[in-house]
């Protein structure tokens, strides 16, 4: 599966492949903006995928902005949050339901303490499967044009709650970033 998104105000597509990445079949939209209102209703961008204890689904982080988002200023309006989609395939592997979780709204948000690295936004997530708990990565921003630092939010069960790590503190400088290793026998 092969994910692409069109910025901040986009909406998420995804291609599938049956052949390890040699073709590719374009499906179509995937997670689309929000209703009107909602944190997400100005568009959904920067996926990531984790599939943790369940059998059947997938669950796709990502991050939301409102219907008034401009990325200009440090208003209320260009906070970003995180929201969550679970995903179930076919049996033949593209996706049959998307579902977003926790009825529309964000399951990780902007820390209210102003004092904290992530007051201002929450976006860039990166999910791992960490023993079974959902370890998600994020860049947390404290003001506009702040620098940005990396902070962890953990869930032991991905539909019930995620819990923001360090209090204050973020756990490195600079943006998230995930390399996946592979090795063949």
């Amino acid at each position: 599966m092969c994910i692409r998104d069109r910025g901040y105000g986009g909406t998420i597509h995804y291609a599938f492949s049956r052949d390890q990445g040699h073709t590719w079949s374009d499906q179509g939209l995937l997670i689309n903006k929000g209703l009107a209102g909602s944190f997400d209703a100005g568009g959904v961008s920067k996926p990531t995928v984790i599939k943790v204890t369940d059998a059947e689904f997938f669950y796709l982080y990502y991050v939301g902005v409102s219907d008034q988002f401009t990325n200009a200023d440090g208003s209320e309006a260009n906070k970003t949050h995180i929201g969550l989609v679970k995903l179930l395939f076919n049996p033949d592997g593209p996706i049959r339901l998307a579902i977003k979780l926790n009825t529309g709204t964000p399951v990780i948000t902007n820390s209210e303490d102003k004092d904290r690295f992530d007051s201002y936004r929450v976006d860039d997530p990166k999910a791992i499967n960490m023993n079974g708990q959902a370890w998600i990565y994020y860049t947390g921003i404290d003001k506009f044009g702040g620098a940005a630092r990396t902070g962890l939010v953990i869930s032991s069960d991905i539909n019930k709650g995620h819990i923001k790590q360090n209090n204050n503190h973020a756990l490195v400088d600079g943006i998230p970033s995930l390399c996946l290793l592979y090795t063949s026998r």
